[in-house]
């Protein structure tokens, strides 16, 4: 029971306010994994599938068992229970001074029950709504999907609320193409279907915005992403999406592209979207969001990633773009343990005039 004490006490503080988890797209092509080959999501993050409890346990310093609880109790065959806590501390510079900061990042928890190739799948965590910064308890994905096995190639179809797959899937969620393009609090109405392979994956959606709870999606639409690769050296892919909201409507257009080069333990991953962007009165508008990311594997349980990213708001409006360097250093110290140093700086326009903001976080984070 005391080894229990500590990730439920980690995970009671997270609870405070948490925020979606997402899957490290820095280990597809170096562990020659599929996101949803480790992952019960199509677009990774959440519930590991066996493979990715597997996964888990090859680098961490200290090892462990990568199942539910480190195995200390099994839920039955038909069910999978998991949570993520993730808590920072460290400082803060929003524009005008540095403060200390201390703030749960994440609390989700996840519960899925299946039969054969159908399951019911939630993820729920408490989210800040309008005054309340404690936030409610919201399932922000709560879906039905037929997947005929986890860890082999196949088709899927999903039917619920849950978040459309377009782009990397960055777990960063400050950089520009998620922040910007695919944000946090974004799940929708939608029906998904699509293929996974080793070779390539392809995700369809269309979706309608959530009438109650709201999301960062207030438009009805589709979204698309597709991927070919080249064994575990490279990948391509292009994504694409169009919603319609009651004030505009948008058009998104974006590339991806992953290179890893093992002798060096250098992974180069990358992303740009473009979106025009026409509103129902006023002038319409073009944007445009991009991130390069670097990753070197300083050892198996060590990673640092260099993360410079950019967002123009308005291609036509000076002064109006969003420039960021990121350094996150990241330890595997056990199957379900990691820590975390992540550090940002963001300008605006170059710094000329505008507002440069940064932080440096210690963070840490337990899976259940």
């Amino acid at each position: 029971m005391r080894k229990l004490l500590l990730p439920l006490i980690v995970i009671g503080l997270g609870l405070a306010h948490g925020r979606a988890a997402h899957a490290y797209p820095q280990y597809q092509l170096t562990k020659g994994q599929t996101c949803a080959s480790c992952h019960v999501s199509p677009a990774g993050g959440g519930l590991l599938t066996g493979n990715g409890q597997v996964v888990a346990e090859d680098d961490p310093t200290f090892g462990g068992d990568g199942s539910f609880l480190s195995g200390k109790w099994t839920p039955p065959d038909w069910l999978q229970l998991g949570a993520d806590a993730r808590l920072a501390t460290g400082i803060t510079d929003p524009g005008h001074g540095i403060s200390p900061a201390f703030f749960p990042m994440q609390a989700d928890l996840y519960a899925r029950a299946q039969h054969k190739g159908l399951s019911l799948n939630l993820a729920g965590g408490f989210r800040a709504l309008g005054d309340n910064p404690a936030g409610i308890f919201q399932l922000h994905e709560h879906y039905v999907m037929w997947r005929k096995d986890d860890d082999k190639d196949g088709f899927y179809v999903r039917a619920g609320h849950f978040r459309p797959v377009i782009g990397l899937r960055l777990a960063e969620h400050a950089e520009a193409v998620r922040q910007y393009v695919n944000p946090l609090y974004n799940e929708s109405y939608g029906l998904g279907v699509g293929w996974l392979s080793g070779k390539a994956e392809v995700h369809a959606t269309a979706f309608v915005h959530d009438p109650i709870f709201g999301s960062a999606e207030d438009g009805d639409g589709a979204a698309f992403y597709g991927e070919l690769r080249a064994g575990s050296k490279a990948a391509i892919g292009a994504t694409g999406k169009y919603a319609k909201s009651s004030d505009d409507t948008r058009t998104l257009g974006g590339l991806t592209g992953k290179l890893w080069l093992e002798g060096a333990k250098l992974l180069f991953q990358g992303e740009v979207d473009l979106t025009h962007q026409k509103f129902d009165v006023g002038p319409s508008r073009n944007q445009l969001a991009f991130d390069v990311m670097t990753s070197y594997f300083l050892k198996p349980a060590w990673r640092v990633d260099l993360i410079t990213g950019a967002f123009q708001e308005d291609l036509h409006l000076a002064k109006s773009d969003r420039e960021s360097v990121s350094v996150n250093v990241s330890w595997s110290a056990t199957a379900h343990i990691e820590v975390g140093f992540l550090s940002r700086v963001q300008t605006i326009g170059f710094g000329d005039g505008g507002q440069t903001s940064s932080w440096a976080l210690l963070m840490g984070h337990y899976r259940m």
